[in-house]
């Protein structure tokens, strides 16, 4: 049986957002590599942003299977009228605080145990 190899991508701006600092943040502590995506130099990525998310909202974390800026599998639909941030969507999550980005993590194998404090 073939192991799924995951990667971590970030959808991100280089402009100050305290969301994509609390995630650079958080990846850099637990030493997660990732591959960084700028919306803001890249009007594709922009692009493919709102057709996953519904806008383009940064920071949105994709678990992708290496090699792909594909998620791992379709983001679950969002219920309507309610924000897209910390809403755990599967293999997609945006603008999490603290505990639902370590908990994401946790739960896609990228962290050995979840959010405690």
């Amino acid at each position: 049986m073939d192991t799924i190899v995951k990667t971590l991508i970030v959808y991100g701006t280089t402009q100050y957002n305290p969301f994509m600092a609390l995630v650079r943040d958080v990846l850099k502590r637990y030493q997660i590599d990732y591959r960084e995506i700028d919306v803001d130099q890249n009007s594709a990525a922009a692009k493919r942003l709102r057709e996953l998310v519904g806008q383009v909202n940064v920071p949105t974390l994709v678990v992708a299977t290496e090699g792909s800026d594909e998620p791992l599998e379709p983001p679950y639909p969002l219920q309507g009228g309610l924000s897209v941030r910390g809403v755990d969507r599967g293999a997609i999550i945006t603008a999490p605080n603290n505990k639902e980005l370590e908990n994401w993590l946790f739960k896609h194998g990228f962290l050995s145990r979840p959010y405690k404090r």
